[in-house]
């Protein structure tokens, strides 16, 4: 007449419970799957992101290194540069005219870089 399977299996509440540690379990493992997959795929994004800000820095700033060493060689090569950097002493007046003609020379050419501004120190001048 009486069972072996002990009473609390047969209660409602037993079943009860299962019940709603199933229905509350399920969300909460999707919740978590769902936010480790989103959390990655984020990550990558990021990721990739910043890889492609780094690759435009690093093209922009090698182009305007390749910039400055061709206008440091066009000026190394460039004659009023070279007369100028013999001046030894004082300036007499033809030679500030050099300079000053050197000076439109470099603010007429078109470089066309990122350069804006050229400053050329010559160490031998005593005053300008």
């Amino acid at each position: 007449m009486f069972s072996n399977k002990p009473l609390i299996a047969k209660s409602v509440k037993y079943s009860w419970l299962i019940t709603y540690v199933i229905l509350f379990l399920i969300p909460l493992l999707l919740c978590n799957i769902l936010f480790v997959l989103v959390d990655g795929t984020i990550k990558d994004q990021v990721d990739r992101t910043n890889y492609f800000a780094l690759k435009q820095i690093q093209q922009y700033m090698d182009s305007v290194v390749a910039d400055a060493a061709r206008i440091a060689s066009s000026l190394a090569f460039n004659d009023r540069v070279q007369a100028i950097a013999t001046f030894k002493g004082d300036i007499s007046p033809k030679e500030r005219y050099d300079i000053i003609l050197l000076n439109r020379s470099m603010q007429s050419s078109n470089y066309k870089s990122e350069i804006e501004e050229v400053y050329i120190y010559f160490k031998r001048m005593i005053r300008l």
